[in-house]
């Protein structure tokens, strides 16, 4: 019986990890709306989920730039707010674990998530700019974010470099991109 009581409170809490986190109070979605003002250039990359169809440790992430942030309350807990955002997309990423770098390419698709009638900042599968490691990093571990201490945040995959404007360049001219790389000066290491 007590086999029976870790294995199912392991999988519960495993999936409490798997949740997306949106419930925020109103001053850390303030601080999350302020972030992405000076840092619009985000990643949507679920680092804990993985599809059938993923290859083994290759994983897709999706470079938009965040063009409009607004609070409204969260539909899940009426208590808490979440951040709504529209986004233009920048590029698909392939990240892969390995090290071997990452292959820049055209976005194929909308960058909404399946699940989401409009987008919402999560703070565990929201990557931005991290300003201490200068690499992109989940949004919880750039603003503080009361939901960490209670489930004890951590990403499932490593942070990695933002592309440089001349790996974007074969998709378009983003001036606007190529400024505020120059102005973070993103690390350009590899992952």
């Amino acid at each position: 019986m007590k086999l029976f009581a870790v294995v199912v409170t392991l999988f519960i809490s495993s999936l409490a990890y798997a949740d997306a986190w949106d419930n925020l109070t109103y001053e850390e979605a303030e601080a999350v709306v302020r972030y992405v003002e000076q840092n619009p250039y985000v990643f949507d990359y679920c680092d804990c989920c993985q599809s059938d169809d993923d290859e083994d440790d290759i994983y897709l992430v999706k470079l938009m730039k965040v063009t409009d942030a607004e609070i409204v309350p969260c539909s899940w807990n009426t208590e808490m707010y979440s951040v709504e955002y529209n986004a233009d997309p920048i590029a698909e990423l392939v990240y892969k674990e390995d090290g071997s770098g990452m292959e820049v390419r055209q976005p194929e698709r909308v960058i909404l998530r399946d699940f989401d009638p409009v987008p919402v900042i999560y703070m565990n599968y929201t990557w931005g700019f991290n300003s201490k490691s200068k690499m992109a990093k989940p949004l919880f571990e750039s603003i503080d974010y009361h939901y960490v201490a209670q489930y004890g945040g951590r990403s499932c995959k490593k942070p990695f470099s933002y592309p440089t404007p001349k790996d974007l360049k074969t998709l378009g001219k983003f001036k606007d991109y190529k400024k505020w790389y120059k102005r973070a000066k993103p690390s350009k290491e590899k992952p």
